[in-house]
């Protein structure tokens, strides 16, 4: 069998600042007590408002498949959706192609 190269996503701007932060909270306060899922959302939900505030765009310069999509983003994620999202028989067919 060959052996393949899988490129999944990639993300930038408010995206990878929230996961980031996420997983510093996460550090800062998870040890002290177990959280039910409900109150984990609601910690997560806290924080996004909280960097949304005062969050501003980014200028990205940003190439996908050839085309130039660069300008002024908040966020940005790219990703191989035609290897995430498995052709179903009888299942509408989708565009395979990106967006952002």
């Amino acid at each position: 069998m060959g052996r393949s190269i899988f490129f999944e996503g990639a993300g930038g701007g408010l995206l990878a600042d929230y996961v980031r932060a996420a997983k510093k909270e996460e550090k800062k306060n998870g040890r002290r007590k177990k959280l039910s899922k409900e109150q984990q959302m609601a910690r997560h939900g806290a924080l996004l408002r909280r960097m949304l505030h005062d969050y501003s765009v980014r200028q990205w310069k940003i190439e996908i498949d050839g085309k130039d999509i660069s300008g002024r983003y908040i966020l940005w994620e790219a990703m191989n959706i035609a290897q995430l999202v498995p052709r179903s028989p009888g299942a509408p067919r989708r565009d395979q192609g990106w967006a952002i």
